[in-house]
């Protein structure tokens, strides 16, 4: 009965905690086919020992890109928490976070049943009922999954960057995590008209509303993500006509001139009068009488851009990175 199974699954976990077990313990056959009839199972206790299992097992890097094969079905479901316990949902999320960070799945992870892993960590970032190191770790993920193979197809990914910088302007510690994942997305992604994407200048369109978001964010933390996501865009002059032709951007940098911080208001002012250079290329001319109220920036050494150690594939010409998105 369930106190057979509970029992049998305690004992493999207990097992599976200590360093020298983990790997041996996946070789074993027909375990992880135990711990998925585990995590159906409807006793709570007995889908909260199958899933302390996985995460146990996820802790050895050797066994990550195993596991995601094997059992990334029976991890999304415990981590959507359908009729499971905050605890077996608590460790399925941790699960998901050890496997994130693997450069190798990073990938897969993303591309899973048409972005059905980066829809659930929205959900659960977003919702009212999860807790908030739930919340936490979901919207951790995001940052962790965000890298320049797997960036385009995040934001393109529906309520991504709606609800990130929403997130973002909370006053909690979601809030520097969300405008984080943001700055990461705006690294990565980057505007060019003849793609073969329809979905293009669209994705690229939400991502610069969400930096406009989070330009109005209570945090100074967020405010210094959001400058720096303006920066990363302002780096490449198809982005710069885009962002200036965006309703409300040139605004919200004008009002991130007059920060208290003045790392903030320096980089604002810095990436506006970068953008004043190419105003007479943008379909809206209007707003040069704004681009003109911004002092002249200085002269500055430009420092070469730092990305992730995490991140998978790092380094990136913008015509080659391009390629590799259509």
């Amino acid at each position: 009965g369930k106190y057979v199974m509970q029992l049998s699954l305690k004992s493999i976990a207990s097992l599976s905690e200590h360093a020298e077990n983990k790997q041996v313990l996946l070789g074993v056959k027909d375990l992880l086919g135990a711990v998925e009839v585990g995590s159906r199972h409807m006793d709570r206790a007995v889908r909260v020992e199958a899933a302390r299992i996985l995460l146990n097992l996820a802790w050895e890097p050797k066994n990550k890109s195993k596991l995601l094969q094997s059992s990334i079905g029976t991890i999304l479901a415990l981590v959507a928490g359908d009729g499971g316990s905050i605890t077996s949902q608590s460790y399925a999320l941790q699960t998901l976070t050890h496997l994130a960070t693997d450069t190798n799945n990073k990938i897969h992870l993303v591309d899973h049943n048409n972005g059905t892993v980066i829809s659930t960590l929205v959900h659960i970032a977003s919702s009212d009922t999860s807790q908030a190191s739930m919340s936490i770790d979901a919207t951790k993920i995001i940052g962790y999954l965000t890298c320049r193979a797997t960036a385009w197809n995040i934001a393109s990914v529906p309520g991504v960057c709606t609800t990130l910088s929403s997130l973002a302007c909370r006053s909690d510690d979601l809030a520097q995590l969300a405008a984080k994942a943001i700055h990461k997305m705006a690294t990565y992604v980057h505007y060019h008209p003849k793609t073969k994407r329809q979905d293009f200048k669209t994705v690229h369109a939400f991502m610069l509303q969400a930096i406009v978001t989070i330009s109005y964010g209570t945090s100074t933390d967020v405010l210094k993500y959001a400058v720096k996501a303006y920066s990363e865009q302002a780096s490449f002059r198809r982005d710069r006509i885009q962002m200036i032709g965006h309703k409300g951007l040139l605004s919200a940098l004008s009002v991130l001139t007059h920060d208290e911080n003045n790392f903030v208001s320096e980089c604002a002012k810095e990436i506006l009068g970068t953008l004043a250079c190419d105003v007479a290329e943008a379909r809206d001319t209007s707003v040069e009488k704004l681009l003109r109220c911004v002092p002249p920036k200085k002269n500055k050494v430009q420092q070469p851009r730092c990305y992730s150690p995490t991140s998978i594939m790092d380094e990136f010409h913008f015509d080659a990175d391009f390629k590799s998105c259509c």
